[in-house]
């Protein structure tokens, strides 16, 4: 399919918006953005700094290697939990920025606080601004529009290996990606969700004003994860953040295509090639004021394949099950345990199933393969109703439709 290049989205983005005016307010929040833009490329610049201290103070050479093994061994779990409380998520300097997009977080329908919702954001864009304002901060006023839902946006590991950036995703509500993290969100309670990009990096290097090309079509694995915990899939359009800035999308094949493509498989990190203007004017790396509209479509409720095994799961296979084992062996007759995990059976002796069939014995990988695609089918299905239904109205500038790719 074809992409747009960056001579092709340069007149539109003339066209729709420039950087404004400069006054005190405006100046204001140009430093909230230089202080996003600082966080976004927060690893690189955190791992060089941890790296200065390292040669030039034997005090930090003897304590940075103790901090990678905690946060590699018992810090991890914070990456993977809702054990850090996110205090900087009502920080009221986010309401400037949103302000400065006029950004706005739509609701279609009302969500039950009871369930457990994983939100697919798209599209990714250079940034996901849209996705820091709505559900990263409160800025847009989440805890308003959805009361009871208690939200972890994910992002990329690398992030929670770099020293201050790991501490400061972590106050902002941020956590891993990874299924372990996904798991253990999704069961921790009513109301607890997370949200998640699934076009990821590779959809990063395709953002370009006028378009909403989704990396989605073959990205299966958070349906996967939604049939594991029973959480209900929201499609959610981030509409004008692929209108933020100026950029350059390499055509297929080329020598810099294949590069960006390198470093993505590489690093797990996307390098776009964009640019915006700078604190005072001229270009720079800060976004234009482009609106935000982010629209949360209708959840799609998904049958509970698998629950995901918790902390006190574990604790029975770990403790409970083979002190059982050793009772039967010492008195001669199977041992009948509560079925504290679903999965599990405890005839002649106790023998645990695999930890990918569900309580009905119909966990089969096929079944489960079956499934996913379905729902993936319907998710795409209503991320194309969602984005039919709001196009016009945010999206009048397009220079094609939505596809996915």
């Amino acid at each position: 399919m074809s992409k747009t290049s960056g001579n092709e989205s340069r007149p539109l983005l003339e066209r729709i918006g420039a950087a404004p005016k400069m006054t005190f307010a405006v100046f204001h929040q140009r430093l909230v953005l230089a202080w996003f833009v600082l966080t976004f490329t927060g690893v690189i610049w955190s791992l060089g700094l941890t790296l200065y201290c390292a040669i030039s103070s034997y005090a930090a050479a003897a304590v940075i290697p103790c901090y990678f093994a905690y946060i590699r061994g018992p810090g991890k779990l914070a990456s993977e939990s809702l054990s850090w409380e996110p205090r900087l998520r009502r920080w009221s300097i986010w309401k400037l920025m949103a302000h400065y997009f006029d950004a706005r977080l739509i609701k279609t329908t009302e969500l039950d606080p009871s369930c457990n919702y994983l939100f697919a954001m798209m599209p990714h864009g250079i940034a996901s601004i849209s996705g820091w304002l709505s559900f990263c901060t409160d800025a847009t006023g989440f805890s308003q529009i959805f009361p009871g839902i208690n939200c972890r946006c994910l992002t990329l590991d690398p992030i929670f290996s770099a020293p201050i950036i790991r501490e400061y995703a972590l106050l902002q509500g941020i956590r891993s990606v990874g299924k372990r993290s996904i798991n253990n969100i999704l069961t921790g309670g009513p109301g607890s969700s997370v949200v998640l990009v699934p076009g990821g990096a590779t959809e990063s290097l395709m953002a370009s004003p006028g378009t909403m090309d989704l990396c989605l079509a073959r990205r299966k694995g958070f349906v996967r994860m939604a049939l594991k915990t029973g959480a209900a899939l929201v499609p959610v359009m981030a509409f004008g953040e692929n209108e933020l800035f100026h950029t350059f999308v390499a055509p297929e094949g080329t020598m810099t295509d294949k590069v960006l493509k390198f470093v993505k498989k590489t690093t797990g990190f996307g390098v776009p090639l964009f640019w915006g203007f700078g604190l005072l004017g001229g270009k720079g790396l800060l976004p234009y004021a482009q609106p935000l509209n982010t629209v949360v479509g209708k959840p799609i409720h998904l049958p509970s394949y698998m629950r995901p095994i918790n902390d006190g799961q574990t604790y029975v296979r770990t403790y409970l099950i083979p002190y059982a084992q050793l009772l039967n062996t010492v008195i001669g007759k199977p041992i009948q345990l509560p079925r504290y995990v679903p999965g599990m059976t405890y005839a002649e002796g106790v023998e645990a199933e695999s930890d990918t069939e569900s309580d009905t014995g119909e966990g089969s990988t096929a079944k489960l393969g079956g499934l996913t695609q379905q729902y993936h089918h319907d998710f795409m299905r209503a991320t194309q109703q969602l984005y039919d239904d709001y196009k016009d109205k945010f999206a009048p500038d397009r220079i094609r439709e939505m596809q996915f790719l």
